[in-house]
């Protein structure tokens, strides 16, 4: 199995780091700002970011240059995120959703089937052991990423195993990704989450 290693170059301020498996309601989220919920289709299992002891503190933003903009929301803590920190020993979730089509009222088709955005949960379980679920779904927003913060719901994302460690253990199989997405405006810390989770999809193999 490869190391799971941060990269060169990644800091980030210090956070609490906790993950709740457990139940908690879906539904089709239109302009909601409830927690994201990321859920099985199969089993009812569940990963969700709600609560005091759950949520999701580092949550950030960038305007995209393919697309529209990339929000990250981790619980990570900053020892695993630094140069050569040891990721093979953090627990925790990395969502990544990458907008890539801003809907427009009267342009864009809002049905079951719509896709405007790419969808990424990293899970880290420990001991080595990580996977990435990865899909597609609706974003909804009314906003645009020129501000300092930027918002909307993630609606119907269906996700799948794509990529793991040999020794993780898939306990949610597919999986429907919904809830409020959101981030405040920061470049750098974006720029370095996403070489985190470059860095995480290289060390893990393709699922099958």
């Amino acid at each position: 199995m490869r190391v799971l290693s941060a990269p060169a170059n990644i800091t980030l301020a210090t956070l609490a780091c906790t993950l709740l498996a457990g139940c908690s309601s879906t539904g089709n989220w239109f302009g909601s700002s409830a927690a994201p919920d990321l859920r099985s289709t199969v089993s009812g299992n569940s990963l969700s970011f709600a609560g005091e002891s759950a949520t999701l503190p580092t949550r950030v933003f960038a305007p995209s240059k393919v697309g529209v903009a990339d929000i990250y929301m981790t619980d990570i803590p900053e020892q695993f995120l630094k140069d050569g920190g040891d990721l093979s020993a953090a627990t925790g979730v990395i969502v990544h959703v990458h907008c890539f089509l801003r809907p427009r009222a009267g342009k864009t088709p809002i049905d079951p089937d719509a896709t405007t955005a790419i969808a990424r949960v990293f899970v880290l379980t420990g001991n080595g052991q990580a996977g990435l679920y990865a899909g597609g779904g609706f974003f909804l927003t009314s906003d645009e990423p020129k501000d300092e913060n930027f918002s909307g719901s993630l609606r119907g994302a269906t996700l799948y195993l794509s990529r793991a460690t040999t020794g993780f253990d898939d306990l949610l199989g597919p999986s429907r990704l919904e809830g409020g997405i959101s981030g405040a405006r920061d470049e750098a810390m974006a720029a370095r989450l996403a070489l985190v989770t470059q860095a995480l999809a290289e060390a893990m193999d393709a699922v099958e």
